[in-house]
């Protein structure tokens, strides 16, 4: 069962080679458990971006390895994800989801026939919540479709805020924010939007009944 799930690059350091270059190695993490393996690719130490887990740099040879982790990150996401799709008993522990036939009918097997209260299933491996399924979390990001293929790859990201600009070609006039995770409308059959990289634009005046957003409080909020 899939309570906690990611994924890591990383370098074996204690691998390099005379040149300098050290292994590149993909980590998966279970249920805490972890387990690794080589992706056949040797990059040079001082190259290596550890926040990103990134290849720093320019050239064409950097932007193309970069394009190869991120092409091994998507398939491992869609294995796990198929079986989850597979094992419906591994969702429907995990996410307020459709049950049933959607959009027909809904069976409610976990007990929630709309919005289930935070904490009814389990928290991901970094102790949050509800990231996925139950409601869509509204964002204080803006929405562009562009946003992403503007970014530099190779440069590590530290506490993004998102593009400066909304556009969506299906709603060009309209300000749209990133709202993300799906909810419990959500079905394989039609969006398969329950899992925490799914993101779309929305209005923030949307009446949506499955919408909602996540509030953050420091110690200090909370003492005073």
């Amino acid at each position: 069962m899939f309570k906690t799930f990611s994924i890591l690059f990383y370098l074996q350091r204690n691998k390099a080679t005379k040149d300098g270059k050290a292994p590149i190695y993909l980590r998966s993490t279970v249920n805490g458990r972890r387990s690794q393996i080589s992706i056949k690719r040797k990059i040079s130490i001082n190259k290596w971006n550890n926040e990103a887990g990134k290849v720093i740099g320019t050239t064409l040879e950097v932007k193309e390895l970069n394009r190869y982790l991120n092409s091994l990150e998507h398939r491992v996401f869609k294995i796990q994800q198929k079986l989850m799709d597979d094992n419906p008993a591994i969702l429907n522990s995990n996410a307020n989801t459709w049950q049933g036939v959607f959009p027909t009918k809904k069976e409610s097997i976990d007990g929630f026939k709309f919005i289930a209260p935070v904490k009814s299933y389990p928290a991901n491996s970094i102790g949050i919540y509800d990231m996925a399924g139950n409601v869509w979390e509204l964002t204080a990001d803006l929405f562009n479709v562009n946003h992403y293929k503007e970014l530099e790859a190779s440069k590590a990201i530290i506490n993004p805020t998102g593009t400066k600009k909304s556009y969506s070609p299906a709603n060009p006039n309209q300000v749209e924010h990133v709202m993300k995770g799906g909810s419990f409308l959500c079905h394989e059959s039609y969006c398969a939007s329950f899992r925490i990289s799914s993101k779309r634009g929305v209005a923030i005046d949307s009446g949506s009944d499955h919408m909602g957003f996540r509030t953050i409080a420091t110690i200090d909020m909370i003492s005073n």
